[in-house]
């Protein structure tokens, strides 16, 4: 199984995307606006804008709305090495 982790899927084929698992990583840079202001998305959005099942979509946001609460790890700092 792959995982998709930040930018990847826009290169990736149709046939590629079918076996990719989206990673709560890559579910919190995506929603990261919304965390950041303390809102957590649906659930019906995760699945709809991450493409991912009714089941997956809940696991993402109960990640994403622990993220979000007060005293939570909040939104990821991702860095980017300049190599």
């Amino acid at each position: 199984m792959h995982t998709l982790t930040g930018n990847d899927a826009a290169t990736l084929t149709l046939n590629d995307r079918q076996h990719l698992t989206v990673t709560a990583e890559a579910a919190e840079v995506h929603f990261a606006a919304d965390l950041a202001e303390g809102r957590v998305p649906s659930a019906r959005r995760v699945k709809a804008e991450l493409h991912v099942g009714q089941d997956r979509a809940a696991q993402i946001r109960d990640h994403l709305a622990t993220v979000a609460a007060p005293g939570g790890t909040g939104p990821r700092e991702l860095s980017r090495s300049t190599a």
